[in-house]
């Protein structure tokens, strides 16, 4: 049978997410939890995780307050944080390639504060799939070599116009730097809506990893489940993300009867 993983995005983000998402991996709904430990995550509830789902890293590169202000200073906005987007990430680093070295230094500074969290590092992904971009892949890759690292890593697939942009990026980066050293890639469907999920999006997508399982891999399902959007940061709300929504997607058990309803069982990143 087909195994898929489906995935909690940006822990971290908001305690309020955090909370939710504890409960859903507590309760059985997620396979695995990706956390963010930026200047500004809240980790307070981390530890809750343990046991319950795979946990990984989520690389923050963009829009966020970086671990090493010092280095990235010309890269940061008057509050510190990091640009808004990957696009505005790279023309930075374009125009002066010295900071390639500081953005090396905050992905080793990243991995160190999940190491020092005592979590097992299951796997690696990136905010707005940086990490497969040729320029932040050789980083990382290094960086996980580095410290005898070899995690599960998020890819990417599909042929929406938003997932070919990034698996165009993906293929350029893996024949610059190298493959993943990891035998089992989280190979991510659905990026396209992710934020934005439905059990219409959700049971197409299913249906087409049931349809076309990826070969090596396993397939993943990315979600954003948390609280309703009240009190959150404006650069946060401004993605309009149904945290909500894709949060009662997950309790109410509609994702368990759609995988059972296509063939497949869902599996963590090993």
């Amino acid at each position: 049978m087909t195994r898929v993983c489906i995935t909690a995005d940006d822990f971290g983000l908001r305690p309020e997410n955090d909370e939710v998402i504890v409960d859903l991996a507590r309760a059985g709904r997620l396979d695995a939890v990706a956390v963010m430990v930026h200047e500004d995550a809240s980790l307070d509830t981390v530890t809750r995780l343990d046991g319950h789902a795979a946990i990984g890293l989520h690389l923050v590169l963009v829009g966020e307050r970086p671990l090493r202000p010092d280095a990235l200073r010309p890269l940061l906005d008057h509050e510190g944080r990091l640009p808004r987007a990957w696009s505005w990430l790279f023309g930075a680093i374009a125009r002066q390639p010295s900071l390639a070295e500081a953005l090396r230094l905050e992905v080793g500074a990243q991995l160190d504060r999940f190491a020092s969290l005592g979590l097992p590092l299951g796997f690696v992904n990136a905010h707005q799939h940086a990490h497969l971009f040729p320029l932040v892949w050789r980083i990382v890759r290094g960086e996980l070599a580095a410290r005898s690292l070899e995690p599960a890593i998020r890819v990417a697939r599909g042929w929406h116009p938003k997932d070919l942009a990034i698996v165009g990026a993906q293929r350029l980066a893996f024949a610059i730097a190298g493959m993943p050293t990891c035998s089992t890639p989280l190979v991510a469907h659905g990026l396209a809506w992710s934020g934005h999920a439905s059990r219409e999006r959700v049971g197409a997508t299913l249906a087409a990893i049931s349809a076309r399982p990826p070969p090596g891999g396993l397939a993943e399902i990315v979600l954003h489940p948390g609280a309703k959007a009240q009190g959150a940061a404006a650069r946060h709300a401004q993605w309009r993300y149904r945290w909500a929504d894709e949060a009662d997607l997950l309790a109410m058990g509609t994702l368990d009867r759609l995988c059972a309803e296509h063939g497949l069982v869902r599996a963590a990143p090993r």
